[in-house]
């Protein structure tokens, strides 16, 4: 009996059909309806019907952006799917498909990302370590004990809302100074590209123009003052990196040397990874936890 997962992005929904061996069956995306909270719940129904008439589902795991209460399926806030904000999610979705009584799970994607390295990637070896995705904005994830810290309003993680430069940008989070959508806005204004051209972050890296270099340097810093802020206070067995970017080799190695810059680095250093399941650690985190409800 396989598992349908689904990975909620602000862009495009992932989803596949997975067996009890963590295979992938089938994979695939879909864009992401998010103008109304009727047109989002009705392109998932639509989407998850269909394998409920062709396959014997297990259950559905569903990994979503914001603050997700787990237990009940509310989105406290939806990230990118405001529409959704302070509903429950679990009930909207189970009012549409035809079998409302199987099991559903759901949890913050950051989150599910960090199980799944917990489970099958490079957190195996760990009791505890910290995630952080770098993409359109800074998400986190903290495990202990090998477990998920959701903190006390399922807030915890959300490093994307963090200061580190106040005296020079005062209120500005993380999203706006470390994501790669602000490395790609600053790459626009150094270059006096037009705001709507689109830059992919790859191709900042392959510029070899100084000035790119030492925009890059300069994000980079930023990104190594949050992990050893977060390493600081956490005190992990490691550090993961996620997000599209992370997938470009250059990254880790202008982090490496940023932090190495930072005189109290040696005393707090600990091993910092790139995530091994890159773009399918949503899917395969709501499946580990699919299966561990059912277990």
């Amino acid at each position: 009996m396989p598992y349908f997962c689904i990975d909620v992005g602000g862009t495009m929904i992932k989803y596949a059909l997975l067996d009890e061996h963590e295979a992938v069956l089938e994979h695939d995306e879909i864009p992401t309806q998010k103008e109304s909270k009727e047109a989002f719940i009705h392109s998932l129904s639509k989407l998850i019907n269909p394998y409920l008439t062709s396959f014997e589902i297990k259950g559905i795991g569903i990994s979503f952006p914001g603050h997700i209460v787990p237990e009940t399926g509310v989105a406290l806030q939806a990230g990118a799917i405001g529409v959704l904000s302070g509903c429950n999610v679990i009930d909207l979705v189970r009012q549409e498909l035809s079998q409302p009584d199987i099991p559903i799970i759901i949890e913050n994607d950051a989150n599910c990302a960090a199980i799944a390295e917990a489970y099958s990637g490079r957190g195996q070896d760990c009791d505890d370590f910290c995630l952080i995705t770098i993409g359109t904005g800074i998400g986190g994830a903290f495990v202990h004990d090998k477990k998920v810290v959701h903190g006390h309003s399922y807030k915890a993680g959300e490093l994307g809302m963090m200061i580190i430069d106040y005296q020079e940008s005062g209120y500005q989070t993380l999203h706006d100074l470390a994501s790669t959508s602000a490395l790609v806005k600053q790459y626009k204004v150094l270059k006096g590209l037009p705001s709507e051209e689109t830059v992919h972050g790859a191709a900042i890296f392959e510029d070899n123009d100084p000035s790119v270099k030492r925009l890059i340097q300069e994000w980079s810093t930023r990104l190594a003052i949050t992990i050893f802020n977060v390493v600081c206070q956490n005190d992990p067995d490691k550090v993961l990196l996620g997000g599209g970017i992370s997938r470009n080799p250059h990254l880790l190695p202008y982090i490496l040397l940023a932090l190495a810059k930072n005189p109290f680095w040696e005393t707090f250093e600990v091993p910092i990874e790139i995530c091994q399941h890159q773009n399918l650690a949503g899917l395969l985190g709501a499946y580990h936890l699919l299966k561990e409800k059912g277990e």
